[in-house]
């Protein structure tokens, strides 16, 4: 909002409208105030690990999962190689492709997780008296697809084809995301001002876990060596907001 801006909502059954014309009037007042303010920015260099990529839903057709998907998916998994976050979504996109995405689990946890949404989003459709086979739209179906499962299979290529590391829920306020790349173990820590007042309060937290998971199994300690790399990798930790 525009320093100053109080309504952050234009609500179109408002008794205030007077017809279509006025909610429009309204809408454009609010995007010319925040295009003041957007147009102020200024583009600034910054690593890809710095990124945190959102894949949503496009409108899908009998080609997304052949074309422009699979080409998504692929910038997913060089994005993700690089250091940056990659987050996938939608729960009644996936549900009828979801062993394509548990296999791709980091762990027992994450797979768990993912089918504990999935049962989430059975239980939901049951109390509702609901066919997820109804999810196709029209839109989808005139587009060439017959079903929920061919939508779903072209929907999960999105993700590409790296590992799952975790599964939040709506509003989570830490996301550690941990990829392998040439050898390599490389840890990114998204938090926020409210659940940390400095970031590095969670890689010092996670540098002793790893030191302590160590012990656990047994092996030698080599926090020293976990702390200097987590320190070195101070461009990937950062706030959300």
């Amino acid at each position: 909002m525009p320093e100053g801006g109080s309504d952050a909502i234009v609500r179109m059954q408002d008794e205030a409208f007077d017809g279509f014309g006025a909610i429009v009037d309204a809408i454009m007042t609010q995007a010319e105030a925040r295009l003041k303010v957007l147009n102020t920015r200024k583009r600034e260099t910054c690593p890809a690990s710095d990124l945190v990529i959102g894949l949503q839903c496009g409108g899908s057709d009998a080609f997304s999962g052949v074309t422009a998907n699979p080409a998504v998916g692929f910038a997913a998994d060089l994005l993700v190689r690089a250091g940056a976050t990659v987050m996938f979504s939608e729960v009644t996109e996936v549900r009828d492709a979801i062993q394509l995405l548990t296999r791709r689990a980091a762990n027992q946890e994450v797979g768990r997780a993912l089918i504990r949404e999935m049962e989430w989003y059975d239980a939901y459709l049951a109390r509702g008296g609901a066919d997820r086979s109804a999810n196709t739209t029209p839109g989808n179906k005139k587009g060439g697809l017959a079903n929920i499962v061919e939508k779903s299979l072209g929907s999960i290529v999105k993700s590409g084809s790296s590992a799952i590391t975790g599964v939040l829920s709506p509003g989570a306020p830490v996301n550690i995301t941990v990829w392998s790349y040439a050898d390599k173990l490389g840890v990114a820590v998204l938090t926020d001002d409210e659940t940390f007042d400095d970031p590095h309060d969670a890689t010092e937290a996670l540098s002793c876990a790893f030191d302590e998971l160590r012990s656990a199994a047994g092996l030698s300690s080599r926090q020293d060596g976990i702390q200097r790399r987590i320190k070195q990798a101070q461009p990937v930790v950062g706030r959300a907001g």
